[in-house]
């Protein structure tokens, strides 16, 4: 199998754009000229809101796609943020610097050689407060980690994608004041949960920012084709919608180590998975656990919680619960 085929099988090059509702690309129509002698011939290929888009996460970045490096491209908005470009140039990025107003309307342009566009774009109701009377405790959330736009180690995303046939769940177990409980586990083939999975508990989470929370999990298996994927230093955030049905707007980070990757697929060395992620500018690092140099970044965000009918039940160790014995045979 030739190295360019492996690229294509492995990492999911020239996979189709998130075209999910109010996230699609868009092209925006310039307006306006340099103003120059010299004809500016980049334009904006898409952006990050879409023009018009109506159900934007309040705490999201807004991005900009270029055709080609425009080094005086500059963001203007009526909030303050950050702006950061692509190392390639292609991608301009603006972070604001608190998050914005929920369901609220908002133009950002983009004042560059070509012109000045304008998009413009509405937030959804995610950061308005938990309705009256509304309460979390006792509420499952089922996270689909594959839904995601994947961000840093975006080729080694879309292989893990592929493995992420189950999804996250999340149980709040507690909620008083300021800090929540949460118990995790993952679903099994049938979507419930897997009984030969031990769950992880986490008590006192800071919910001082509600209904915006963020947790971490020190290790997290995933079941993938030939072998477990473990996700390392697994950091989740998100936001439950004011009739908390929904956990919205999720963002991941995790490291998996490509010697589970070389696992699953049963067929590729680590070597070699380490040499096409560096050529996908993602490099091989230090693992967590262990003293190997064979770990990767990924990042997702865009991903939908949602409230799911399951009863999710503590297990303190793997393959003890005799559910599991019934799964298994």
């Amino acid at each position: 199998m030739s190295k360019r085929l492996l690229l294509v099988v492995l990492f999911g090059l020239g996979c189709a754009p998130d075209t999910t509702a109010g996230r699609g690309p868009t092209v925006i129509a310039d307006t306006g000229d340099t103003g120059a002698d010299e004809v500016c011939e980049v334009t904006i290929t898409s952006t990050d809101p879409s023009d018009g888009a109506f159900d934007v996460y309040y705490r999201d970045a807004i991005r900009f796609e270029l055709s080609a490096p425009d080094p005086t491209a500059t963001v203007v908005a009526p909030f303050a943020g950050t702006q950061t470009t692509s190392e390639d140039g292609l991608t301009v990025t603006f972070t604001p610097d608190d998050p914005l107003d929920p369901a609220t309307d908002y133009e950002v342009t983009l004042d560059y050689c070509h012109g000045t566009p304008t998009i413009g774009f509405s937030t959804s109701d995610l950061g308005l407060p938990l309705e009256d009377g509304v309460s979390l405790e006792d509420r499952v959330y089922g996270i689909d980690l594959a839904g995601g736009h994947f961000m840093d180690g975006a080729g080694v995303g879309e292989t893990l994608s592929t493995f992420f046939a189950r999804s996250v769940l999340m149980k709040v177990s507690r909620e008083e004041g300021a800090t929540i409980d949460i118990l995790a586990s993952v679903t099994d083939d049938s979507d419930e949960q897997d009984y030969c999975k031990r769950t992880a508990e986490l008590d006192g989470i800071d919910f001082s920012e509600a209904p915006f929370v963020s947790f971490g999990l020190d290790e997290f298996e995933f079941g993938a084709y030939l072998a477990t994927v473990t996700l390392y230093d697994l950091a989740i955030e998100g936001t439950f919608s004011p009739d908390a049905t929904e956990l919205g707007g999720v963002r991941f980070a995790t490291t998996v180590d490509a010697q589970d990757i070389s696992a699953a697929l049963g067929a590729v060395s680590t070597e070699v998975i380490c040499e096409l992620a560096e050529d996908l500018g993602t490099s091989c690092g230090p693992c967590p656990v262990g003293d190997t140099d064979t770990c990767l970044t990924v990042t997702a965000e865009q991903i939908e919680g949602l409230q799911v009918s399951i009863e999710l039940d503590a297990i303190t160790e793997a393959n003890t619960d005799p559910r599991c014995e019934e799964d298994e045979g």
